[in-house]
């Protein structure tokens, strides 16, 4: 069985040559647009979407699929991606999905809501939603900038 440990959006991640461990950059909670960008149905921040995934019995290898969809203020989905989660060999798994952009439809709360179905399993289990507010500022406030 394959447990979920955490998910971060953030703006770059490190992984470390030599101990694999991973460094987040700049954990994204707001996203704070200038006005004049306020049409824009892609907004210009690259942002990365990190997860960490377990075994949920140490000596027993899981497969299984991982979703992530991102949900905009209205419901409405602006966009999806899957991956394969394998841990037959290790007891974690570390994914990292690259944006360029963000699909946006305006201010509000978006959420980024990851999903897990596990091998033989037909249904896809919700297993975190991530926050992410997207506010409009005034001409000549520095972008990204919290309030």
């Amino acid at each position: 069985m394959i447990e979920h440990a955490w998910t971060v959006v953030c703006s770059h991640s490190v992984i470390d040559v030599e101990t694999k461990n991973v460094s987040l950059h700049n954990v994204v909670e707001q996203l704070n647009v200038p006005e004049e960008l306020r049409t824009e149905t892609m907004l210009g921040y690259p942002l990365e979407v990190v997860s960490l995934w377990s075994r949920a019995e140490p000596h027993t290898s899981a497969v299984g699929e991982a979703r992530v969809v991102l949900v905009a203020p209205s419901g409405r989905e602006l966009g999806s991606g899957s991956y394969a989660i394998d841990l037959s060999e290790h007891e974690r798994f570390r994914s990292r999905i690259r944006l360029r952009g963000v699909p946006a439809e305006g201010p509000g709360r978006y959420v980024f809501k990851v999903y897990l179905r596990s091998e033989g399993e037909t249904d896809w289990k919700p297993v975190a939603g991530i926050p992410l507010s997207v506010t409009i500022t005034a001409s000549g406030a520095k972008p990204n900038q919290q309030a």
